[in-house]
């Protein structure tokens, strides 16, 4: 499985981009944007849409596993409070529970499902893994219809 870092640098420059192009269509400063790539911080959730969309790759793939081979609609994800209750409840889970298998306060959980919060990238892999989904259907990906 390679690492984020990778799979950014790797798919900027298959592209044809600079660092400095990608963090402008991000809304962030190159610098910022080159820490992504040297694994010294990683994307918000909002940049990891806009990522797949600009790449036409699935979340599962840019986040380092192996490409899905589905389709998504371009721009159209759910919000991920809604996704983690809907996955919560679809494994009977208690928001404590969930809490306890992250490893994180109870609280730090509730702010993810209220939107106070945005998981941090360790913890979406960890609830892509507790819920058994792919990073695109934790994260709301829409799937195109056949």
């Amino acid at each position: 499985m390679k690492k984020i870092s990778e799979r950014l640098r790797e798919l900027r420059k298959q592209a044809g981009f600079t660092q400095k192009q990608i963090g402008e269509y991000l809304g962030i400063d190159s610098g910022s944007y080159a820490w992504y790539e040297k694994e010294k911080g990683n994307p918000t959730r909002q940049a990891i849409r806009m990522l797949c969309d600009l790449y036409q790759v699935s979340a599962e793939y840019l986040t380092g596993g192996e490409e899905t081979g589905k389709k998504y609609k371009k721009g159209e994800w759910e919000e991920i409070p809604q996704r983690l209750r809907q996955l919560r409840h679809a494994a009977s889970m208690s928001q404590k529970a969930v809490a306890e298998a992250l490893k994180i306060h109870r609280e730090s959980y509730v702010y993810y499902e209220n939107g106070k919060f945005e998981p941090r990238m360790v913890n979406l892999y960890q609830l892509k893994d507790l819920f058994g989904v792919s990073m695109d259907e934790l994260l709301g990906r829409i799937e195109e219809e056949k």
